[in-house]
């Protein structure tokens, strides 16, 4: 019997992993296919940087007088595609809206975790970032995970899947890290190409999971007493 049927019973225990990678390297679907294995929270960066910029959030007011009102749509929400045009294309106005951005997604990415843990409820938080080590999130997880796919497989899911055009694929890649900055900053990669199936990833992804929840109760970091 594995380490969590042997106490799943019992309070949670919780490792925290990052999950990185390039668009279109499927970080969603390794995400989906953990949760259905484990008791997960996941957290997603991107989802909270988009709450934030609705007109109530904490960073709508800064990104709108940075970037000025003709990001803005008729009901005076910022459009995330008028946005995107504006920095994907421009380096220096992409690092500008991520100094807006960041502190602020991280603030509540560690109240988030803070509270997951206290709750004992799970046994994997997911936190999930393109930019999970470039903005510090490292420091919180017991792991970064690099999902990998080539870059024509990338290519092709997102214009098929998102529709999007060959060129903005290629605008969008070029502000990412290349392969070589993932691997050396993150400490484990999972292959997420189409050479490998769901049944392969998943028996990949349950065994990694497990022994890295057996080494984190081992070593005392954990939150469930021994019965």
């Amino acid at each position: 019997m594995s380490i969590v049927n042997n106490m799943v019973d019992k309070k949670a225990f919780t490792a925290v992993i990052g999950i990185t990678g390039g668009i279109g390297s499927g970080k969603s679907y390794v995400v989906e296919r953990i949760s259905s294995l484990f008791k997960t929270l996941v957290i997603p960066t991107d989802e909270i940087a988009k709450a934030q910029m609705k007109q109530d959030g904490c960073s709508y007011q800064h990104v709108v007088q940075e970037f000025g009102s003709d990001i803005l749509d008729q009901d005076k929400e910022i459009d995330r595609q008028k946005l995107a045009d504006l920095v994907f294309h421009d380096a220096l106005a992409l690092a500008k809206l991520n100094s807006i951005t960041h502190p602020l997604v991280m603030e509540e990415v560690k109240k988030q975790i803070q509270a997951a843990k206290n709750s004992g409820e799970y046994h994997v938080i997911l936190l999930e970032s393109a930019l999970l080590t470039q903005a510090g999130y490292k420091k919180y997880c017991d792991e970064v995970w690099y999902i990998h796919a080539s870059k024509e497989t990338r290519m092709f899911r997102l214009h098929k899947n998102r529709n999007m055009q060959w060129e903005d694929i290629d605008a969008v890649m070029k502000n990412q890290a290349d392969e070589e900055k993932y691997r050396s900053t993150t400490d484990r990669q999972i292959n997420n190409d189409f050479s490998v199936g769901q049944t392969e990833l998943d028996d990949q992804l349950k065994s990694i999971i497990e022994n890295l929840l057996k080494n984190i109760y081992n070593a005392g970091n954990h939150n469930i007493d021994m019965v």
